[in-house]
């Protein structure tokens, strides 16, 4: 797997660097400043023992760790002809059963070795050790990143989801982890933080995205806040439901162009937000799916889709225009996090 570089990258990185700051600054009237992109992947299907056949993981499927392995590389193939970075959030079963599958020249090791990143993914807060512990131990991987933290949160309700995210940050802080892919964006965590979290995050109705990564206030309590002296930070994402609910039935089954013609409408507003607001320092916006979308049913059960692959290379074709153009950056949530942040160390490499 190849791993392009797209012109302008380095003189766009420096411009984001040297513009960062807490307050939204105006570029020069002459410079639409960059976008940075990011895509997440929740690296799993239906259940978080595949490919394991039950969750005691004890006899693993070799179809279903076949049809998952060539899904995931189906995908990395796409990301790799447009030089898209993916950060790929993985869930304890899958990492598991594919490392033992594959061996010590896994499918983990290979897409960290084409430029991509690997990052923990649960369903509940109690996953966490044992997720982390198989993506390091087993599958010997440095994880850099975290997704997840709403699973939890969710549950506790507007009266005590700031306690459970703030006791889950510090957790991952604790195993030098220290960026965090998210979806504030809609749901009960934007109501319940009064509509406004972090800096200047004010787009997020009409691009899905709330653009600006910020620094939680996690040791203050108060995750909706921005700690301008934080050590951890957020990089928020568009929820899956706003661009692939078409017939109303909640997350499709398999993508298709019109999803992700819907998906560009909230790609261009950002476009447009950068062109109209041309904010000084690092803006991001990222897009998650599940591998699952790209095969027919939810169990790996079966191979990938071509036409689904095909609709999300026509969509990162045009995202890859906008790239040649000067107007995104392709990057991993951390590469984004330590550009919005660079005086932060440690997890966010």
């Amino acid at each position: 797997m190849k791993r392009q570089v797209l012109s302008g990258l380095i003189l766009a990185s420096l411009f984001l660097l040297n513009g960062v700051g807490d307050a939204v600054m105006e570029a020069p009237p002459e410079e639409i400043p960059p976008l940075y992109f990011f895509y997440a992947i929740h690296t799993h299907v239906a259940g978080d023992h595949f490919p394991y056949t039950t969750p005691s993981l004890r006899t693993l499927d070799p179809r279903i760790a076949e049809n998952m392995v060539a899904t995931i590389e189906g995908i990395a193939e796409v990301l790799e002809h447009h030089g898209v970075k993916g950060t790929w959030e993985v869930v304890y079963g899958t990492a598991e059963g594919l490392c033992a599958y594959e061996g010590e020249n896994h499918i983990f090791r290979r897409l960290i070795e084409s430029g991509h990143e690997i990052g923990l993914h649960v369903h509940r807060y109690a996953d966490y050790e044992r997720d982390l512990r198989a993506l390091s131990d087993i599958c010997g991987l440095d994880v850099r990143v975290t997704s997840g933290l709403l699973t939890d949160a969710r549950q506790a309700g507007p009266d005590g989801f700031q306690q459970v995210m703030s006791e889950g940050i510090a957790r991952h802080v604790g195993w030098g982890i220290r960026a965090a892919t998210i979806n504030l964006s809609s749901g009960p965590l934007f109501q319940w933080c009064g509509g406004q979290i972090g800096i200047g995050n004010d787009m997020g109705g009409e691009t899905g995205n709330l653009m600006f990564p910020w620094r939680p206030d996690y040791q203050g309590g108060n995750i909706c806040a921005d700690d301008p002296h934080g050590d951890f930070v957020f990089v928020d994402h568009s929820p899956m439901q706003w661009w692939t609910n078409l017939d109303g039935r909640g997350v499709a089954d398999v993508l298709t162009d019109a999803h992700f013609e819907r998906l560009r409408t909230l790609f261009d507003a950002a476009l447009r937000y950068m062109q109209e607001r041309r904010p000084g320092r690092a803006a991001a916006w990222g897009f998650v799916t599940h591998i699952s979308e790209y095969a027919v049913g939810n169990r790996g059960e079966n191979p990938p889709d071509p036409e689904a692959l095909a609709a999300l290379d026509r969509f990162l074709g045009y995202v890859a225009e906008k790239a040649a153009e000067g107007r995104v950056i392709f990057a991993t949530a951390s590469e984004i996090a330590r550009a919005a942040f660079p005086e932060l160390t440690g997890g966010v490499r």
